[in-house]
């Protein structure tokens, strides 16, 4: 079968990718921990305005919309393996 419930089967895979789902055998093998600073006084000043104009912000709402941004811009981004395959999401789900 060359469709899933939630995405499609990638056809053309570059073999850089096609080896991943061999190496990263369980689902935490994919994690990343990383620290960065960020500065967050351009943030809150856009968060201030928006409270003047009667909308309520939170860093969340913020790290949530640029996380679906993203993964609208490069889909390749929004991929899962199954059974030794690569697929494509056909949505973007914020849990």
């Amino acid at each position: 079968m060359d469709t899933e419930v939630d995405g499609r089967k990638l056809k053309t895979v570059p073999p850089f990718f096609r080896v991943i789902p061999c190496v990263m055998l369980e689902r935490n093998d994919a994690q990343v921990y990383f620290k960065q600073d960020i500065k967050l006084k351009e943030l809150d000043e856009y968060i201030d305005r928006k409270a003047k104009e009667g909308i309520k912000l939170s860093y969340m709402n913020i790290i949530y919309a640029a996380i679906v941004r993203i993964i609208a811009e490069r889909p390749y981004l929004n991929r899962f393996a199954m059974n030794g395959s690569l697929y494509a999401r056909n949505q973007i789900f914020v849990l």
